[in-house]
């Protein structure tokens, strides 16, 4: 019945389900450096900053990745050797993916600013983050089931 909270909620949980699964992935391939190894310098100067402006109005330190929205995180994860040598094995294609999570971020702006959003928008939203969070938990599965069969 509130749409706006509704999509609230799958945002923000989607986003720090995807934090964090981001963070596992990139860490497995680089260790703890991997935020320095694997994010562009851009974005970590972005993160840097926005965490700096966090800190002077009072907000308690996290990690940096914490400081980068959705778009960063697309960005993070299609950036090619992410893609190449950790996420192509867990999701099945590279621009379906990449639609998905910019049709994410163009519903997470009037999300996270108050705004209304309609019905079909949440639910349009809500099956993108079920086929995603799908292919999150199964870590490749996929890959491995299709593999097996050749």
């Amino acid at each position: 019945s509130n749409t706006r909270f509704d999509a609230f909620q799958v945002v923000d949980t989607f986003e720090t389900a995807l934090r964090e699964f981001l963070a596992r992935k990139l860490g497995e391939v680089a260790g703890t450096q991997w935020f320095k190894q694997r994010v562009h310098g851009d974005l970590v100067a972005k993160a840097r900053q926005n965490r700096a402006t966090a800190m002077a109005n009072g907000e308690r330190e996290v990690e940096l990745l914490s400081y980068l929205d959705l778009g960063d995180l697309t960005s993070i994860i299609l950036q090619k050797n992410n893609w190449g040598e950790v996420f192509e094995q867990v999701f099945p294609n590279r621009e379906r993916l990449s639609h998905d999570l910019q049709a994410l971020v163009a519903t997470r702006r009037p999300t996270m600013h108050a705004r209304h959003i309609d019905a079909v928008r949440l639910v349009e939203m809500m099956c993108i983050v079920r086929r995603l969070t799908d292919f999150i938990e199964d870590d490749g599965g996929w890959k491995r089931i299709s593999d097996a069969e050749q």
